[in-house]
């Protein structure tokens, strides 16, 4: 009986995690509150190298907490972002920009960025809240050079991933680009963009309910067949 019931257990667990009900805690984040996230980058000879986000500064002296940073890095590459992740701009300078620099020899065909493992998604439909108390998102934008505004760099190519829940079109778990043949970042550059994220973390009530129930239907059938 005790097998029964603890192998039903593990089967609900398992279920409730897969399908797990996210909420957002915090529509405001800067480049230091992503802590843990997952960024991988692929080189132009199909090699891949992956770094773990980590604060960089707290210096919160600077206008507009731009001083608020993190980064993740490996092998001849960094990707940082400072300040607010939803952006803004301020006279001729691109506030709360991501920056992906190519140190290496070799051209970067593009990265990867697991935002979930950082505690955060990506929130990416603008000027309206679809999850509850996500306020406004950005999409992803790209830039190359410094942080002189320029057109939208368009040797990109987008692509989000991990829905957080399907009832909602805004929150992504998965961001992966892919620069285009020709727009490869070659060595000793840079691109830098925009992408809002949002603090999020598994709605725990939910999750715990459905194991209690769990707990009780297995039971229920165990008592059935013995």
């Amino acid at each position: 009986m005790l097998k029964k019931i603890t192998a039903g257990i593990l089967l609900l667990s398992m279920s409730a995690l897969a399908h797990a009900n996210y909420i957002v805690t915090d529509s405001e984040v800067d480049g230091s509150e992503m802590t843990g996230m997952e960024v991988t980058v692929t080189f132009a000879d199909g090699s891949m190298d992956s770094g773990t986000w980590a604060t960089t500064s707290m210096d919160g002296l600077i206008p507009n907490q731009e001083g608020y940073a993190g980064a993740a890095s490996g092998q001849s590459w960094e990707l940082s972002q400072a300040g607010w992740t939803e952006g803004n701009v301020d006279g001729t300078d691109i506030l709360g920009i991501w920056t992906l620099m190519n140190d290496s020899a070799q051209a970067i065909t593009g990265f990867s960025i697991d935002a979930l493992a950082g505690g955060v998604a990506f929130d990416v439909v603008f000027g309206t809240e679809v999850t509850p108390d996500s306020e406004g998102g950005k999409e992803f934008v790209a830039f190359m050079g410094n942080t002189t505004p320029a057109p939208e760099y368009m040797g990109t190519i987008v692509s989000l991933s991990d829905q957080l829940n399907a009832a909602y079109d805004d929150l992504f778990g998965t961001l992966m680009v892919m620069f285009e043949t020709g727009s490869e970042l070659g060595s000793s550059q840079s691109v830098n963009f925009w992408i809002d994220t949002d603090s999020v973390e598994v709605n725990a009530p939910s999750t715990i309910g459905v194991l209690l129930m769990g707990m009780f239907l297995a039971a229920r059938i165990s008592r059935k067949k013995g």
